[in-house]
């Protein structure tokens, strides 16, 4: 069972305290006892970096396990991304990118991961995108939509200046997430997103319900 806390609290013990062999030897063997990639990113990988995090808060980690847990959550979801190949479910182009300032990407990788499963053509910027530069970029190659991360509280008014920025050169939908929004959709109207996911799965699943074929 992949959705009980004990599971994901294991693999940040991993990530935190053990060889990155034995972490990705537990997350994948998930997948090889017959786990979905996709549960094992919503259920182990995000809830695991969580828990790594909160445990830096805490002074109960160091910026460098942060860093390598992180490193290793990447690792593991190369490996696992080409499993989540489904049918493809749309055929449209879409930005991602971190807000200026934002540095945490890899909630923003899953999405991206989760979205060229379903067939979207997807354009990752990554960490720290000045709001000028990602308008212009979105006005340059025209996507149907923009996802937007924002981990931090104190990044929001960076992100509603990016929201602004890209309003100014498209009409593409702007979806945002992210911890900053502490699962407040109200949050991401206030700063002008048309839509809010709290996680990964449910950004695609919003994405794929709006944008998909069978909505065209």
């Amino acid at each position: 069972m992949l959705n009980g806390p004990a599971v994901a609290n294991r693999l940040a013990d991993l990530l935190q305290h053990s060889p990155p062999r034995e972490a990705r030897a537990f997350a994948l063997g998930a997948v090889a006892a017959g786990g979905r990639a996709r549960d094992v990113y919503l259920d182990m990988l995000a809830p695991a970096l969580e828990e790594i995090g909160e445990r830096w808060e805490r002074g109960a980690a160091t910026v460098a396990q942060e860093h390598l847990a992180t490193a290793v959550v990447a690792s593991i979801m190369a490996t696992l991304a080409p499993s989540l190949e489904e049918e493809p479910a749309v055929r449209q182009r879409i930005v991602l990118a971190c807000t200026d300032g934002e540095l945490h990407e890899l909630g923003l990788r899953m999405l991206g991961d989760f979205l060229e499963g379903d067939g979207w053509e997807v354009l990752y910027l990554g960490a720290v995108t000045p709001a000028i530069a990602l308008g212009a970029y979105v006005a340059e190659v025209n996507p149907v939509a923009v996802g937007l991360s924002v981990t931090l509280t104190t990044h929001l008014e960076f992100a509603r200046a990016t929201i602004s920025a890209i309003r100014e050169r498209s009409g593409a939908y702007i979806m945002v997430g992210g911890g900053a929004f502490g699962g407040d959709a109200n949050v991401a109207r206030e700063i002008g997103a048309d839509g809010f996911a709290p996680d990964a799965g449910a950004a695609s699943t919003l994405l794929r319900d709006r944008f998909g074929e069978q909505a065209s």
